[in-house]
């Protein structure tokens, strides 16, 4: 019995673990988040100097990792529309797991954060391809929920008009002002 749960137990490893691209080869991890609300930043280019090939992007929880590095010194370059930018500089050595931890990234002080999930009325499932559309003095800047109804925009401080549509569903209109160096919250 107990060889049996051995043997399914590694069976499910080498299933479900992703080894290195070089053995000796270091590793990088980290999560980008906002620095004020802790929440992930999705979608984001990280820049890292030497470059090793292949750009990063931040997957659906902020999460990132980046593989193959050879012993040296590195930059890190976290740049995201409406944020600060941030660097971090340090070195590898061969074979090692740098872990980053969360990275909090600042809002720019000349811009706001319009952060929310869009869901049914109903069911409360997440609506994936709706627009979500910020129309301010200075124009218009659109967004689409990804697969789980988020979104994220950023705008210009002021009044802001903010409209959701979605097919098949009922399309929605609410307004606010907007403060810089914000970050707000709309759920519909």
């Amino acid at each position: 019995m107990y060889s049996t749960a051995l043997a399914v137990q590694a069976l499910y490893l080498a299933d479900n673990i992703t080894l290195p691209i070089a053995p000796d080869a270091a590793v990088i991890r980290g999560k980008l988040i906002d620095g004020s609300t802790a929440q992930p930043l999705a979608g984001i280019s990280i820049g890292i100097e030497p470059s090793p090939g292949d750009s990063v992007i931040t997957d659906s929880n902020g999460e990132f990792l980046v593989q193959g590095l050879q012993p040296n010194s590195y930059t890190l370059t976290y740049a995201a529309d409406g944020y600060l930018t941030a660097t971090q500089a340090f070195e590898v050595r061969a074979a090692q797991l740098l872990d980053l931890g969360s990275i909090g990234l600042t809002l720019a002080p000349t811009t706001a954060l319009i952060r929310g999930v869009v869901t049914e009325a109903t069911a409360g499932s997440p609506v994936s391809g709706a627009t979500i559309e910020a129309v301010t003095a200075n124009g218009t800047v659109q967004a689409l929920t990804d697969v789980n109804g988020q979104y994220r925009l950023v705008v210009e401080q002021g009044a802001t008009v903010l409209n959701v549509s979605a097919a098949g569903y009922q399309s929605l209109s609410a307004s606010a002002n907007v403060v810089a160096g914000t970050s707000v919250s709309f759920s519909p």
